[in-house]
């Protein structure tokens, strides 16, 4: 390098010497990918207008420390989605993700199980553990079947039914 290229690349934070360091765009250009990717992980699929709507429940974690909101739209009419949904969690039907990591190792249930489809008030909900306690899995607080919305709509295939279920996180 020549004299000016090597002060320019000092004076830009590429080199070390007075001023500057050799990590300073390195450092940057992670902090700035960690910013995008926690940004999208928090919202997960969701719209502006999703995140920003009240769940149910939202009411009892007013101060939450940690918020997320995430989203899917399922080429499925909500009553063949409820069934898989409701079953979810360690111990039951697994996560229908990375078994591996998720249900240390178990498949994920491949049909519906009947004992998991008639939740009540009060009932655990979505265990992240075994034993499941307050703090790694839900309680159910309604047993009336709300949010998700159905109906026509195009897809590569024509026009089939759709579910949108949004899910949200609070943590304190």
């Amino acid at each position: 390098m020549n004299r000016s290229t090597t002060e320019t690349a000092r004076r830009r934070g590429l080199l070390p010497g007075p001023g500057g360091s050799a990590w300073t765009v390195p450092a940057a250009a992670v902090v700035t990918a960690l910013a995008l990717y926690r940004r999208w992980h928090l919202r997960w699929g969701a719209t502006r207008d999703e995140v920003s709507a009240a769940m149910p429940g939202d009411e009892l974690l007013p101060r939450a420390q940690f918020i997320a909101t995430r989203a899917i739209t399922i080429e499925a009419a909500p009553e063949h989605v409820w069934p898989w949904l409701v079953q979810v969690g360690f111990g039951r039907a697994g996560f229908y993700s990375y078994d591996l990591l998720d249900n240390l190792g178990r498949d994920s249930a491949a049909q519906i199980l009947d004992e998991f489809q008639h939740p009540h008030v009060g009932d655990v909900a979505a265990p992240m553990t075994s034993p499941p306690t307050e703090a790694t899995s839900f309680r159910v607080r309604a047993s009336k079947r709300t949010g998700g919305s159905y109906g026509a709509s195009p897809t590569p295939h024509g026009y089939g039914n759709w579910s949108r279920s949004r899910a949200g996180v609070r943590v304190c």
